[in-house]
């Protein structure tokens, strides 16, 4: 999934039941705020959910690239 998305969508909300982080699998759990993100890759709807750990390592990461090419995090 390393093309851009024909549609993409990102909210930040609070866990009502237990999720996994899809970059550290770590549980985010009940009342956790994570950030959810959905959209379509090549015809294909996918959605991940973020932690805000991870989410804050990639807002860090992103915002100090002086480039538009940000890092890609990949379900292992």
């Amino acid at each position: 999934m390393s093309d851009a998305p024909s549609a993409f969508r990102q909210v930040t909300r609070t866990a009502r039941k237990v999720h996994k982080c899809c970059e550290c699998r770590r549980q985010i759990v009940v009342g956790e705020k994570y950030v959810y993100s959905s959209g379509i890759w090549s015809g294909d709807p996918s959605d991940f959910k973020q932690c805000a750990l991870c989410n804050q390592a990639f807002e860090e990461a992103t915002g100090r690239s002086d480039t538009d090419e940000y890092p890609l995090f990949f379900l292992s």
